[in-house]
């Protein structure tokens, strides 16, 4: 197919077929990716049963972590009817702590309000890998972490921050698996120019940050797939009992 895309007003148009304007087309291409990843409400329905409403929310909502290409995700739950008619704050609390022991993730609750919890899902084997680097370890220090390499020390000072300020730290960016430079940009911290929106803010050169959204988005999907097709055994899913292969 031949794309056509105008790239300003003293610029005729150019096509898919022209080398110089390629990468000018799927830069404008990638800019729609965010928009058309699966929500909640579109699979929900699947999932009338309290567990499976609860587990496929959470299959959803921490997908590419599933994946093991993403150390962490975060969750809002909050204390409201969603599309499958359930209060998934109320099933977090009935249910959540059993569905995740047989998970191959934890969740960590960064803040309680009366009105939602704010989980942080994370996969304990790539975030202690992601911490364990030395620019993770420099980074966090220079952010005055005391134990920058240790998962629960990291946490909790993440959380006392947040509830200090009432909003999450910039650095949790660099927990969700987000490239360094961005973070860095975004807190301020590196004289980069905004270059890209992806799940993500992009400071600087976009090209393997957009390489890295494309593996997020892509392994996104994959996850939505199987959820679809292993219909009411999204615990399985959750607990990794079936395969999320593709």
């Amino acid at each position: 197919m031949k794309v056509e895309v105008k790239i300003d007003k003293g610029t005729p148009l150019c096509s898919s077929s022209t080398p110089c304007c390629k990468e000018s087309i799927q830069q404008t291409a990638r800019q729609w990716l965010p928009a058309v990843r699966t929500s909640w409400k579109e699979v929900s329905e699947q999932f009338p049963s309290h567990q499976e409403c609860l587990a496929a929310f959470l299959v959803l909502a921490a997908a590419e972590v599933l994946e093991e290409v993403k150390p962490a995700n975060l969750v809002r739950v909050s204390h409201k009817p969603y599309a499958c008619g359930r209060n998934i704050a109320d099933l977090w609390q009935k249910h959540g702590q059993r569905l995740m022991a047989d998970s191959p993730l934890r969740a960590f609750n960064l803040s309680s309000e009366p009105g939602s919890y704010l989980l942080l899902i994370y996969h304990p084997g790539l975030l202690h890998k992601r911490l364990s680097s030395r620019t993770s370890r420099t980074f966090l220090t220079r952010l005055g972490y005391r134990q920058p390499h240790l998962i629960e020390a990291v946490l909790e000072q993440l959380a006392q921050r947040f509830a200090v300020n009432n909003e999450l730290p910039h650095e949790i960016g660099w927990f969700l698996g987000y490239p360094l430079k961005d973070v860095e940009g975004f807190m301020g911290r590196k004289p980069l120019k905004v270059s890209g929106q992806r799940l993500w803010k992009i400071y600087g050169h976009p090209h393997r940050s957009n390489a890295l959204a494309d593996l997020y988005h892509k392994h996104h999907h994959r996850v939505v797939r199987q959820l679809r097709q292993q219909q009411r055994n999204s615990v399985d899913l959750l607990q990794n009992r079936a395969s999320l292969a593709a």
